[in-house]
């Protein structure tokens, strides 16, 4: 089987779902020149002619910016520029893309996970008045990759389920967020976040992820079981936005 979910219409879509739930901007993670397919979104998002009023930033990794160097920087400060570039702060602040965990590890529920980013993210900016920009997550919850790992993650042994497909049917347990709890999430994230504007001056908060469906983390509508789009996420995360005044962005790999 295979998706392709690439096309200038899809993508289209997708901002306008963003646009929807009323986020302020996509975190596309930078690949640079290493894994060029990976850049396909992103220029998809750059070539819609209506972007619908959301934004754009990069999601930058320490390793990548080591290897590419200063060489690099003349790139970064060209999309700096651009006018649908999301801009809060210079380097000053920190956040994370996930709150992740071992692929092969049984993956606690996901209350118990926005507890652990209560205490291992929230908190401990507070305790060590770190500056921060807000972090949220959607979920983790890693069986599809388990099952087929890509190609780059070495470290990760394919667990493949032996049901045949026609009776495997969608595993749905305390581990994935229901819509309820990922507003809930969200709004405790706001309402820390309006708590702590001295630690979080930009006043903003990025949400994990968009589309990380194999990692469990995504706001993207999915298949339902009828055959048209599930927005149950979109819409639980629009109905806490639009009655805040308060606008989030979300990562998108």
């Amino acid at each position: 089987m295979s998706i392709n979910g690439d096309s200038r219409a899809i993508v289209e879509q997708e901002i306008a779902y963003a646009a929807e739930a009323g986020l302020s901007y996509w975190a596309f993670v930078d690949y640079w020149d290493e894994v060029r397919d990976m850049h396909l979104a992103m220029n998809r998002y750059l070539a819609a002619k209506d972007k619908k009023g959301v934004r754009y930033c990069f999601v930058e990794e320490g390793q990548r910016l080591d290897k590419v160097g200063t060489q690099g920087w003349s790139r970064l400060v060209e999309h700096f520029r651009h006018p649908d570039y999301q801009t809060v702060l210079g380097f000053d602040a920190v956040s994370a893309y996930a709150r992740g965990g071992s692929y092969s590890m049984t993956q606690p529920s996901y209350a118990e996970q926005c507890a652990m980013i209560r205490r291992d993210r929230w908190e401990k900016c507070r305790t060590l008045r770190l500056p921060s920009i807000t972090f949220a997550s959607t979920g983790w919850d890693t069986p599809p990759r388990n099952e087929r790992p890509p190609s780059w993650m070495k470290e990760v042994r394919a667990t493949p389920d032996p049901t045949p497909p026609a009776r495997q049917r969608p595993l749905l347990d305390s581990v994935t967020a229901t819509p309820e709890e990922l507003a809930s999430h969200v709004r405790e994230a706001i309402e820390w976040t309006a708590a702590n504007r001295d630690l979080n001056p930009a006043n903003t908060l990025i949400i994990y992820a968009w589309n990380e469906h194999e990692e469990g983390g995504w706001l993207q509508p999915t298949l339902g079981s009828d055959g048209r789009p599930n927005e149950e996420r979109i819409q639980a995360l629009g109905k806490v936005l639009r009655s805040l005044p308060f606008k989030a962005g979300t990562s998108k790999p």
